[in-house]
């Protein structure tokens, strides 16, 4: 430092080195005397960007836009030949051809036959209906195209036979594979088919421990892949923590309320000054003279208001022509101001500084805070971006099978099984699927580039989050709670930094009365100086000093309190503040009640709806295969299939949807409870403080 009197100044790279030194010895400072609770880890002011190459794994993810779309099974070659010549080849899917183009061969030289208009009379097909068939064949069963490798089953039972079995009864044991027999109901989980996808989770990629590619090539076939990044959610977490735009800003703010508190301290210790002057002159008669000065010392205030300064001056002067002399003085002069009424003490005269050291603290209370709310968001964001990517997988599901269910509805058609009424209707709600399935796709492509504003990466950067995060949380289900409500909010009002701050601020509006009652009082200051200067006449020289040429006087100040209205008014807002900032702390204590309250129910609330939306999907896939099974047999029409099949994809997103709920809710009430906290990195971990919850 020294140095730099001799040069126009220090470097702007010291100024900023010194500032850094301050403020990270002023947070160690502040993390000795609170502990954990101030720690900030490894806390730097400079952002360093985190690249997408750096974390994560290279794989590929699906461009779901491609995806074809689903082709219905070819017929097996035993329904062909019972059809005969009424039945043609599958239609052509609707996005290639309309139903009136479709001609396609009956049968090896035969003639093509045309399709029956809507509302023909349908005795006039060729094949006898369902239930003729059934008596005229005998035992022989009835079999026609249901998909690849499918068959529909047996005609329903003849007359005299047993019929008092509910359809869906019969279906669902059909189903489940059990007998339909009194007693036996279908109370084990079934395991869906493999073409319907229903397990949502599995479908969105391999097990946790496969390779790192967000593929769903089972649930999409014939789906194109590009490259991308695969982030696990630990890798999300470090590029928010490293490149998020608020995160940052949050650092930032506490660097400059550190960086105010290095102000504040340095009001109460010595402010050294120095200047020199120079001056070349010419008078009116012709004299040339020039003459330095210089003027050295410092400032201090005292801890009880006192006021010192000390001062050493040099005038150095002389005349080049005419009379040429030389005046060359020394004074150090000294002076202390010490008030005794207003503005005396060391409560009064230090509330900047007491302030400026508890608002630090607030900042880094603050700071920790949202590192905690930050960390949970992004885990939110990225949970909630595998939800749209599983929605996405079980729209295809969902469309590919009702392709399936109108192929089968055509068929049966045609040979006159079905009215053209309920062809329609599985066509309408092929389509549907399918628009339900680009706008999924377009949720989830519009959530991952909100995500990437999250991240702090660029919108054209490619990534995908990993599957296996996803069958992660399925391996790990969900566990009950089990620690009371009222223990909860109690860890809360101990752990919560936020509220402890509130707490603060109270006490603060209360100092800030006393400090404006103070500048209601009378003031009385007393002063005193003294001076020495050099020698004088022929014995002036520089630092020559003589006892003799010594000054000195004493005085006082009074402020009679004749004008305080200015000081009236201060003091009145401050009273007012310190009552608002009661109902304010008040009002939080009950808004964090509140909340821990919510977060308890609502985490309370998705652990009961989990195993629901479970069952929910089990009994969804039984009435998929019962009313298919119903409809084929005549005893069910294809609306009633397709409500099953609209329940079984509203019951699978349903079920991802609540075990990601369930996840976000836990992480909600342990940051509201202030158990959870995160390292440099985002990184969460629980604070250990009685009870937690598992």
């Amino acid at each position: 430092m020294a140095a730099c009197i001799w040069v126009p100044g220090c470097s702007r790279e010291y100024y900023r080195k010194s500032a850094d030194e301050e403020v990270y010895s002023l947070l160690r400072q502040k993390e000795e005397q609170g502990g954990e609770m101030l720690a900030l880890g490894s806390f730097r002011v400079e952002q360093e960007p985190l690249t997408l190459e750096a974390v994560g794994e290279a794989g590929s993810t699906e461009d779901f836009f491609t995806a074809p779309p689903p082709v219905p099974p070819a017929p097996s070659e035993e329904a062909a030949e019972e059809a005969g010549p009424s039945i043609p080849e599958p239609p052509v899917p609707l996005q290639e051809a309309s139903k009136a183009d479709v001609e396609v061969p009956a049968g090896e030289g035969e003639p093509l036959p045309e399709t029956p208009a809507e509302g023909a009379a349908q005795d006039e097909l060729a094949p006898e209906p369902l239930d003729e068939a059934a008596e005229a064949g005998g035992d022989a069963d009835v079999e026609v195209p249901a998909g690849e490798g499918e068959s529909f089953p047996e005609a329903p039972p003849a007359e005299g036979e047993a019929q008092d079995e509910p359809p869906a009864q019969a279906g669902a044991d059909a189903a489940a594979g059990a007998p339909g027999g009194e007693g036996d109901s279908p109370d084990e989980p079934l395991a869906p088919p493999e073409e319907e996808g229903s397990v949502s989770p599995a479908v969105a990629g391999g097990s946790p421990s496969g390779p790192a590619q967000a593929s769903a090539a089972s649930a999409i076939p014939g789906v194109q892949f590009k490259d991308a990044r695969i982030l696990r959610l630990e890798d999300a977490l470090r590029l928010a923590f490293a490149n998020n735009r608020d995160y940052q800003s949050n650092r930032e703010a506490v660097y400059s309320s550190a960086l105010s508190l290095t102000l504040a301290r340095w009001d109460f210790a010595p402010r050294f000054f120095g200047v020199i002057g120079g001056s070349y002159d010419r008078n009116a008669s012709g004299e040339l003279s020039g003459g330095v000065n210089s003027n050295f010392g410092f400032n201090l205030a005292l801890a009880d208001g006192a006021r010192l300064s000390i001062n050493i001056l040099n005038n150095l002067f002389q005349y080049f022509t005419g009379n040429r002399r030389e005046v060359a003085r020394t004074i150090i002069q000294g002076a202390v101001t010490q008030p005794l009424l207003r503005g005396f003490g060391r409560d009064i005269v230090q509330e900047p500084l007491i302030q400026a050291e508890r608002n630090l603290v607030y900042q880094i209370r603050s700071f920790r805070r949202f590192r905690q709310t930050f960390a949970v968001r992004v885990t939110s964001e990225y949970y909630r971006l595998l939800q749209e990517r599983d929605r996405v997988a079980n729209e295809y599901n969902n469309w590919k099978s009702l392709v399936q269910n109108r192929d089968r509805a055509e068929w049966n058609a045609m040979a006159g099984r079905l009215a053209q009424l309920e062809v329609d209707q599985a066509r309408q709600q092929e389509l549907q699927a399918q628009d339900r399935y680009v706008a999924a796709v377009q949720r989830y492509e519009a959530v991952l580039d909100d995500f990437k504003i999250t991240l702090g990466i660029a919108i054209g950067e490619a990534f995908a989050p990993d599957p296996r995060e996803l069958l992660t949380l399925v391996e790990t289900g969900v566990d009950p709670i089990d620690i009371p409500l009222p223990t909860a909010i109690e860890t809360a009002f101990a752990m919560r930094v936020d509220l402890a701050s509130s707490r603060d601020r109270v006490e603060d509006s209360a100092r800030r009365i006393e400090v404006q009652a103070d500048a209601l009082r009378m003031q009385l200051d007393i002063n005193a100086d003294a001076g020495l200067a050099s020698g004088e006449g022929g014995e002036q020289k520089p630092l020559r000093f003589n006892a003799d040429n010594v000054e000195y006087g004493v005085g006082f100040t009074l402020d009679l309190p004749l004008d305080r209205k200015r000081e009236r008014n201060s003091y009145v807002a401050a009273v007012i503040a310190h009552e608002r900032e009661k109902r304010d702390n008040s009002l939080f204590e009950d808004s964090i009640r509140l909340t821990v309250r919510d977060a308890y129910r609502t985490l309370q609330r998705e652990f009961i709806s989990y195993p629901i939306q479970k069952r929910s999907v089990e009994l969804a896939e039984v009435r998929v295969a019962s009313t298919s099974e119903l409809r084929d047999a005549g005893r069910a029409t294809t609306r009633d299939v397709l409500e099953s099949q609209s329940s079984l994809i509203d019951a699978q997103n349903a079920l991802t949807g609540s075990l990601i709920n369930y996840t976000v809710a836990r992480l909600e009430l342990l940051r509201d409870m202030g158990v959870l906290d995160c390292g440099d990195d985002g990184q969460l971990k629980e604070i250990t403080y009685g009870a937690m919850i598992p």
